[in-house]
């Protein structure tokens, strides 16, 4: 005899763990790069004490550590990169975030960005039974040819896409049942929940204030995730 799963109950935002954030800033190429690196290496260690520049890897200049949030940042001449684990204060991590981009920009002369893009992963605890069974029962925003339901839920790499449309960002949703692993954070399983946001429209790199886009998003996930479940 095969036991229902005991049913899971996503009933507000407090159900929803925080996993990870990323953020990518796509810019033209920067020709000060090669020249500014050595010195923008030094401020930022010295601004954001906890980060220190491990390597130079193909995609640029790679910082490891920790410092008021985050964890992992890179830069190179046509991008910024950074990472938030769960482990550090959210609240930190949108400031810090910005002060890297403004030390980064200013020090390679960025005058356009090309694209703006800030990913939050968030998980519910529970059975891959359980999770399976209750995404069968959540309401995608606008279900489109391109965001839509992908195989079953059951399926490994069976993913339920959904977007929400907004005049000034492109916001997109994936759902899925599996495992979450980060660079510096235990393996996590459940519901697993990718929100992706971006500015895909070029704009002035001196118009864009990183914080106020970053601390949009985190505030849309708090009041409306739960919308897909209730």
């Amino acid at each position: 005899m095969v036991t229902a799963p005991v049913p899971l109950a996503v009933d507000s935002f407090e159900d929803f763990r925080f996993f990870q954030a990323l953020i990518e800033i796509k810019y033209q190429k920067a020709n000060k790069y090669w020249d500014a690196s050595g010195q923008l290496i030094e401020t930022i260690e010295q601004r954001l004490p906890g980060l220190k520049c491990e390597k130079l890897e193909e995609n640029g200049f790679r910082f490891s550590g920790a410092s008021a949030g985050i964890t992992v940042a890179q830069f190179y001449w046509d991008k910024v990169v950074l990472i938030q684990s769960a482990s550090d204060p959210a609240t930190r991590f949108l400031e810090t975030a910005g002060e890297f981009f403004r030390l980064t920009s200013s020090a390679l002369g960025v005058s356009k960005l090309e694209r703006v893009g800030h990913r939050l992963w968030f998980y519910v605890p529970a059975s891959r039974e359980q999770a399976a069974a209750r995404l069968k029962a959540v309401k995608l925003w606008t279900p489109t040819s391109h965001f839509g339901v992908w195989g079953n839920v059951l399926s490994e790499g069976s993913v339920l896409k959904t977007e929400h449309p907004d005049p000034k960002r492109t916001i997109r949703v994936e759902l899925s049942v599996g495992e979450l692993r980060g660079p510096s954070t235990p393996s996590v399983s459940g519901i697993l929940v990718d929100i992706d946001f971006a500015l895909p429209e070029p704009l002035a790199g001196s118009a864009f204030d990183l914080q106020d886009f970053a601390r949009w998003n985190a505030k849309f996930a708090k009041q409306h995730l739960a919308e897909l479940f209730t």
